[in-house]
This record gives structure tokens, C-alpha cells and sequence, in this order.
């Protein structure tokens, strides 16, 4: 198949890029950088600032929507405008694009993230809960699935996957490495707050099931099968690594420099995916401590 993924140089892009073309799918990537995946066909540019001009996107099988700016970072004005706009007026261009035939996939994927629920404190959260819009965050999801639903208007078949903090060696295990192997690991605040998270190998397990199954749309949560506390994934962190772990960051300390992302992190979603099992056998680190050890000691 020709699959288009947006975004397909990051973290989760890359490698799902990789197990694609594996398969003998044909991958295309439409980013600011170019994919060091060897085989991957580049077009520079975003659907921010409208459709790229390039016979590349045309008559695609399937288009992956995986943009938009990390939420890392100090949480002043312009990078939150920038979290909104590389999602929200990202996701209408493209999607308003697929009113060209030949730009519109028969699969449409959405990523969308389990922060969609907002802040649910011990509340169990399936793929049909409402969300409670009481953080920013859970706004932005909010209107990234709403942008992204509208493709089912066009024939396309939908499918929004609301991923957990993924687990790799990039994205939050980067950030927290150097951190924890310094002895300095520890959660902000009590760490009582639910982590949704998954091992990156099954979400593109989880990614690659969607394709192929030509039956499955709609709703899917990306989050492993065990519910952990923040605290017990750091205790688990600094255990992998041989660290000490004592210390707790108090919040208004962590507010002092991520603002209104000291909310965002320590709010908490106890996420479970009813759907997955629709998806066959596919996950492999339900636990995790397996999922760590994998990472951090291969």
C-alpha cells in the first residue's frame, strides 16, 4: 500500500515507518525534516500553512496523522498557540484536502492522546467515556478529534487512536534519564495521579492491526493493560536504572519554570482500551517492568 504518514520523522513516525516498509508498504513522509529511515519518501512541509504542492500525496491507501509540536516546554502564550495550531489547523487542512478524490485515503488514521479525558482523578476510562474539558489539553484533543472525524464525510474510514505516554527510547524516557541517573528521579507533586503508558513496539503493532483491519473504526485507546501511578512508574524508572529514589519535586517548584504544564503532567487518567482485543493478540509488554528492562537493558 502507499501510505502517507504526516509527521514521519519523529519518534513514533520513524519507527513505524520502518515496520511499513518491512511489510512492503511504500512510505511517505510530509514533515520539516527529512525521515532517516532508508526508503522513505520525503516532501517538506506542513499542512499548517495549506496542501503541499507534490504529486507524492496523491492516491493514497492509507494517511497517518501524527502532527503536531511536542508539549514539552515552557507553557507561555506563543508555545501554546503552537501546541493548538500544529494540531488543530494542521488536521482541518489535511482532512478539508481529502474533498480531491485523489488526495482522499481509504484509511484515515488520527492520533489523538488519553489527555482527551482531562482530569479524571480514580475514575476508570474506556474508549466510550466522556471527557471532563477541565484541562487545556483535554480542549486541544477535544477539537483535534473533531477535526479529524470530519474525513469520515469523505468516504475515508476513520480511526482515532488516543495514545498513553509512550515508552521508548525517545520521548518521556529521554527527558527523565539523565535526570534519574543522576540520583535526582522522583515525581512532581505526590504521585498519586494514573500514567497511561505503552511500549512504542506495541503502538505500532497497534498502528499496523488498524490498517489491516478493514472492519475497525472509530475510537481505540493506546495504553497498556496495567494501570500504574505516577509514583510507581518512577519507582520503577529508578529501579531499572540502579538509582536511588527519594526525592519528590514539589509542584510549585515545577511550576517555577513549565508553568501551566505543571497541571497537565500531574493530572491523572486511569485509561483502560476495551477495544484492543478487537485488534487480536498483539500486545507484548503488559507489564512494566518488562517494558523498561526492554528499553533500558536490551
Amino acid at each position: 500500500m502507499k501510505i502517507i504518514i504526516i509527521g514521519g520523522s519523529g519518534f513514533i513516525g520513524s519507527k513505524l515507518s520502518r515496520e511499513l516498509l518491512r511489510q512492503g508498504n511504500s512510505v511517505v513522509s510530509v514533515d520539516l525534516v527529512a525521515s532517516k529511515i532508508s526508503g522513505v519518501a520525503f516532501i517538506q512541509g506542513t499542512y499548517e500553512k495549506g496542501v503541499p504542492d507534490s504529486q507524492l500525496i496523491k492516491n493514497p491507501d492509507v494517511v497517518i496523522n501524527l502532527a503536531g509540536r511536542s508539549i514539552m516546554g515552557p507553557w507561555n502564550k506563543e508555545h501554546k498557540e503552537s501546541i493548538y495550531t500544529s494540531r488543530i489547523i494542521t488536521t482541518r487542512n489535511l482532512v478539508s484536502s481529502f474533498k480531491d478524490k485523489n488526495l482522499c485515503p481509504k484509511t484515515f488514521i488520527q492520533v489523538s492522546a488519553t489527555g482527551w479525558y482531562g482530569d479524571c482523578g480514580e475514575e476508570t476510562l474506556s474508549e466510550g467515556s466522556p471527557s471532563k474539558k477541565n484541562t487545556y489539553l483535554a480542549h486541544v484533543a477535544s477539537e483535534w478529534e473533531q477535526e479529524g472525524s470530519r474525513a469520515v464525510k469523505y468516504g475515508a474510514r476513520t480511526v482515532i487512536i488516543r495514545q498513553g505516554n509512550i515508552l521508548g527510547e525517545s520521548g518521556i524516557i529521554s527527558a527523565l534519564k539523565l535526570i534519574y541517573e543522576k540520583g535526582l528521579g522522583g515525581p512532581v507533586g505526590k504521585g498519586k495521579n494514573w500514567f497511561p503508558w505503552m511500549h512504542i513496539a506495541d503502538l505500532v503493532q497497534i498502528y499496523i492491526a488498524v490498517i489491516k483491519n478493514e472492519n475497525f473504526q472509530g475510537i481505540i485507546n493506546a495504553v497498556s493493560p496495567q494501570s500504574v501511578r505516577y509514583q510507581e512508574f518512577s519507582l520503577q524508572l529508578a529501579k531499572t536504572l540502579e538509582k536511588p529514589h527519594f526525592l519528590k519535586i514539589p509542584k510549585f517548584i515545577f511550576r517555577l519554570k513549565y508553568r501551566g504544564f505543571t497541571e497537565e503532567i500531574t493530572s491523572s487518567q486511569k485509561v483502560v482500551s476495551l477495544r484492543a482485543w478487537e485488534l487480536g493478540n498483539i500486545i507484548t509488554f503488559k507489564t512494566l517492568e518488562d517494558a523498561l528492562t526492554n528499553i533500558l537493558k536490551p
